[in-house]
């Protein structure tokens, strides 16, 4: 238009920001951009005011104005109107067939997997609250007593912040009869706790339940007094939860322009008062910088052998009364590797750190099974070899010497080699009895436990297989070489993931990679209310900032709010573990964006706080509390004391 009323499209005859707002709807990526990063407030005057499109010191000015008036203003006005609702449609479209094709999948699994149950009569437990709503949805009390075959007057939930929506209505119509004879109920929870979302777990329902909830009396009492932790752990807490709920408010405010009430309300009743009288317990938290020549790995792990050596060597800290918590089991097997190479004389303590494939045992057994199944497995053959020779003989000779041999047969057990073929036919777990003994792995130290969880595994596996021992490496391989003993009486430092150590307490915590995102991505199930999309009842949306630009944005906005409220409460868990010493060891990101991971927010809430150095910020409290020398238990079993009266 510019151009056929003889005016320059550049500098010095029109404003050039508004002639930039045209070449952004040309773009590729204007449906991934924010309303307020194309509608700035240039555009903004533009819409009102004709002189907004040129300068005044500009050629031509009277004739740009006048195009402006007649032209201009009207045609930005019909693109302010189409653009949002072009980019809305647009990632609405783009975003409900990322997964249309997974979700048709999964749809003929489902009425595969229905079909197949329904020919073998069989039902699968993970329906149970589904059938159990579809029965009670519309029957009264008597009809459930009837089924139960008693009369439920008191109900006492627990957990009640990890129930789900069908489970708590299912519970409901029992707590409503209750109420209505006459008699309490008891419903126990904390939202700050709700760490189980995965579960279908929703704190909203206990967050919502409060003294004006007409349908439902309710009476609420909170317990605020913490008898586990020590003054300055409470202390640090009380301080730290509300100022990080306030820093996500504020940029809940600037994304979406409200207030996150769900996330103020959820820890609103955090202050906690303490139980002991004297100042004691020490918190020291590192936010480690990162650094591009080394990765985020090594320092971490080295910030936390740093942090072990002081407590167990120089602070005596019994390692029994220390426990590492991690956001996952991924972690917590890096942090096992690293200590059994660098300091096997640590003693640890974990499930997922003594994996069954870790045992030089159950390795040698597993060799022994490969070349019996296949006596052309030159791997096998070699690494059963040198398991023999230096593990069980302790051969401390060139192992080339006997790998490089074409025939291995003298360097394995002559029972073994001479009974290759009877040894073939045995069943699984007799073999299994019996390799034990020809290979003499009574002879290696340290191995019992997992060699008991072994043939324990090999019994279950048993339950539902054969005895094919073909099926049974192939099941090891792909499954079972990831089954650990249990490890609750090993005595040593504990390595568990927040999710387990929930309801647990330790003198000494450590919370380490205590940087882990605040948003993840992950598949959104969203109802759409639009059409056409609506013709389906549930999509599958992939989490994404573009939902806000999206029949979804709904959607997106509440998902923001489950992933902050996940993703601090695991910070909560983790840091309400500790009895006496609180430590966190995290790294903030170079970016200087938003709030996007948990050490950032620490970052934002202590800034006043920290310390910074070359390396690190670092907030400290108090002195670090060390072991209590526990006294000789009393044994009062008279069958193993026999001073003990009858």
């Amino acid at each position: 238009l510019m151009e056929e009323n003889g005016i320059p499209a550049e500098k010095g005859f029109c404003n050039t920001n508004i002639v930039s707002y045209f070449h952004k709807l040309e773009g590729k990526d204007i449906y991934k951009k924010k309303d307020s990063d194309v509608k700035n407030n240039t555009v903004n005057k533009c819409l009102q005011e004709a002189e907004a499109w040129t300068v005044k010191s500009a050629q031509m000015r009277e004739e740009m104005i006048a195009l402006a008036q007649k032209d201009l203003i009207p045609l930005l006005r019909d693109a302010e109107t189409f653009r949002p609702r072009c980019v809305r449609l647009v990632n609405t479209c783009d975003l409900a067939l990322n997964n249309l094709s997974n979700l048709r999948l999964l749809t003929y699994i489902d009425g595969e997997m229905q079909e197949l149950n329904r020919k073998k009569n069989r039902f699968l437990l993970a329906n149970t609250n589904a059938l159990l709503q579809s029965i009670i949805s519309d029957s009264d009390s008597s009809f459930i007593f009837e089924k139960i075959g008693a009369n439920i007057r008191y109900v006492m939930i627990d957990e009640f912040q990890d129930t789900s929506r069908m489970q708590f209505g299912n519970f409901r119509i029992l707590l409503q009869e209750g109420l209505s004879q006459g008699f309490d109920s008891m419903v126990v929870g904390d939202v700050k706790q709700s760490i189980y979302r995965w579960r279908n777990g929703d704190w909203g329902i206990l967050n919502s339940l409060n003294e004006s909830n007409t349908d439902f009396p309710v009476n609420v009492k909170t317990l605020d007094t913490n008898f586990r932790s020590e003054q300055r752990i409470i202390a640090f807490n009380n301080v730290f939860f509300p100022t990080a709920v306030k820093c996500l408010d504020n940029q809940f405010v600037a994304d979406f322009g409200m207030e996150c009430a769900p996330l103020k309300s959820a820890y609103a009743d955090v202050v906690q008062v303490s139980s002991h009288q004297e100042m004691d317990g020490y918190v020291k938290v590192r936010i480690l910088k990162t650094d591009k020549d080394r990765k985020r790995d090594e320092l971490m792990l080295e910030e936390l052998d740093s942090t072990l050596t002081e407590l167990l060597y120089k602070r005596r800290i019994n390692p029994e009364d220390v426990a590492v918590l991690l956001r996952g089991n991924d972690d917590i097997a890096a942090i096992a590797d690293y200590f059994h190479e660098k300091k096997p004389d640590l003693p640890l303590a974990s499930d997922e750190a003594f994996l069954l494939s870790a045992s030089e045992a159950v390795n040698l057994l597993v060799d022994a099974l490969s070349v019996l199944d296949d006596e052309t497995n030159a791997l096998a053959i070699a690494s059963l070899v040198m398991r023999y020779q230096k593990g069980v003989l302790c051969n401390e000779g060139d192992m080339n010497t006997y790998l490089l041999e074409d025939d291995k047969s003298p360097f394995l057990p002559s029972e073994y080699v001479e009974h290759y073929d009877e040894l073939r036919e045995m069943p699984l777990y007799e073999l299994c009895e019996r390799l034990y003994r020809i290979f003499g792995l009574d002879r290696l130290k340290n191995e019992d436990a997992y060699l008991f969880a072994f043939f324990d595994m090999i019994t279950d596996y048993l339950n539902e297989h054969s005895s094919d021992l073909t099926s049974f490496l192939t099941e090891w391989n792909d499954n079972l070489y990831r089954k650990a003993i249990p490890s609750g009486e090993v005595k040593g430092v504990r390595l568990l993931t927040i999710h387990k150590s929930k309801g647990l307490q330790f003198h000494t915590v450590i919370v380490p990679y205590c940087d882990w995102k605040l948003q993840s991505s992950a598949n959104v199930w969203c109802t759409p209310k639009e059409e056409p999309f609506n013709g389906l009842d549930l999509l599958p949306v992939v989490f994404d900032s573009r939902m806000s630009l999206s029949q979804f944005d709904t959607d997106y906005r509440e998902e923001v709010i489950q992933q902050w409220v996940d993703n601090i409460n695991l910070l909560y868990v983790a840091f309400t573990r500790a009895e006496k010493n609180l430590f966190t060891i995290g790294m903030i990101p170079a970016s200087k964006d938003n709030i996007n991971n948990v050490a950032k927010l620490m970052w934002n809430a202590l800034n006043d706080g920290l310390i910074e150095s070359d390396t690190a910020f670092t907030y400290e409290s108090g002195f670090v509390s060390p072991s209590v020398q526990k006294k000789n238990e009393r044994q009062d079993n008279r069958l193993i004391n026999p001073n003990v009266p009858l």
